[in-house]
């Protein structure tokens, strides 16, 4: 299976294959580092027993939250309270901070949900993510010109026991792998619009765009000579879930099939998308949509618009709470 660009697990991979890597270019929303290492899921584990091995993590962290010794470390026999070392790391880099406990958030709500659906991996599909990732390092090592093994530079340049690294990228490939099953689902189960979009980067292409299309050629070849640098395939594929708070499903869905609509202002270019097709919900059905689902995602991978309509909408359906930690931390926000 061609992965889609939730294949985090590839991309946190490449990064720890250099020592300093640019976190600046890591997706914004990426499953989570597990908190627990012992409790790193076999391949093939579905959400609830990954989540029941969350949920034994949990509870130790809970009982030892009522210890007075949950320390990080001693020295001459003063204790370093976990408080605060999380304050000093949230004061030193909250945005790590805050792309961690995005982390965790992300993989809770997908485990969550996969349980909702009844949704598993298969075993070889984990494997076949680990491959990938170990072979996206073994490349990049070669290519830097070390002489050292994968094994070897995870411990000696990451510092980390090899085994602890396996087990994390390998929780980190279920929870991938669930959560582009728990997006798709999502998506086929609700109302949808399959569009084109071309994207131009100031108003003289958007003109030379207009011009081309009154003048009869089609979007397709219009997309291709005219689409910006960070479409270089010409036109996108998107599907687009009913929504009024985005703009551009308001767009999608206010735009008749088989006709372009736009522009949109977005990001620096502006837009125009062909309407494929406006598509009706397709409820998931546990088991019997499963082929449904497989196909879908073999046909087109999850994108980055789906998958933040999903959260938006899981963060409806599964409350959220983060006060805990900045109780932890002492920090009110603004005042």
């Amino acid at each position: 299976m061609k992965h889609s660009p939730l294949g985090f697990a590839l991309l946190f991979a490449a990064c720890a294959a250099t020592p300093n890597p640019d976190r600046a270019k890591l997706e914004p929303v990426a499953p989570p580092i597990e908190q627990a290492p012992a409790a790193a899921p076999a391949p093939g584990a579905s959400g609830a027993e990954v989540e029941d091995q969350d949920g034994a993590a949990a509870a130790a962290v809970e009982a030892d939250s009522a210890a007075p010794e949950r320390v990080v470390g001693r020295v001459g026999g003063i204790e370093i309270p976990v408080e605060e070392f999380l304050s000093r790391l949230w004061m030193r880099d909250g945005g790590l901070t805050r792309e961690v406990l995005e982390q965790i958030v992300f993989e809770r709500l997908t485990l969550l949900e996969a349980d909702r659906l009844g949704l598993g991996v298969e075993p070889s599909e984990v494997e076949e993510i680990l491959a990938d990732a170990y072979a996206s390092m073994g490349a990049k090592l070669a290519e830097a010109g070390s002489k050292l093994t994968v094994t070897e530079h995870i411990r000696q340049n990451l510092e980390m026991d090899p085994a602890f690294y396996e087990g994390h990228l390998r929780s980190d490939a279920i929870v991938q792998l669930l959560a582009e099953r728990c997006v798709r689902a999502w998506a086929l189960a609700s109302e949808r619009a399959l569009v084109d979009v071309l994207e131009v980067e100031d108003e003289d292409a958007l003109d030379a765009v207009r011009a081309a299309l009154d003048a009869g050629r089609t979007f397709e070849d219009v997309a291709a000579e005219f689409g910006s640098d960070r479409t270089p395939s010409g036109a996108a594929r998107l599907s687009i879930v009913r929504s009024e708070n985005h703009p551009l499903a308001r767009l999608a869905f206010a735009t008749r099939p088989g006709e372009v609509g736009g522009p949109l202002f977005q990001s620096g270019g502006y837009l125009l998308i062909l309407v494929r097709e406006h598509l009706a919900p397709e409820p998931f059905e546990p088991g019997s949509s499963l082929e449904r689902l497989t196909e879908s995602l073999a046909q087109t991978g999850v994108d980055n618009l789906e998958f933040v309509q999903w959260r938006a909408a899981m963060v409806r359906r599964y409350t959220v709470d983060l006060a805990p930690f900045f109780e932890l931390v002492g920090d009110r926000g603004p005042q």
